[in-house]
């Protein structure tokens, strides 16, 4: 938020990616034994719209990738 209000969204944006990456390769190199990440993992509970959001988001998605202009 300090990003975006300093520098404007796109910079936010770009900084947040770059945070993530950051922090995606710093963890991969942490050894994490299989019985802790599925403890992590745990189940969760999700809202009955879950899944037909993810599969219209999805086709939203491919249809903006193969439509013709």
């Amino acid at each position: 938020m300090r990003v975006s209000r300093a520098r404007g969204w796109v910079d936010a944006l770009v900084v947040g990616w770059l945070v993530c990456l950051a922090l995606d390769l710093a963890l991969s190199f942490a050894p994490v034994p299989v019985w802790v990440a599925l403890g992590l993992a745990g189940p969760v509970r999700l809202p009955w719209w879950d899944l037909p959001a993810r599969a219209v988001a999805t086709a939203v998605l491919v249809l903006a990738l193969t439509a013709r202009t």
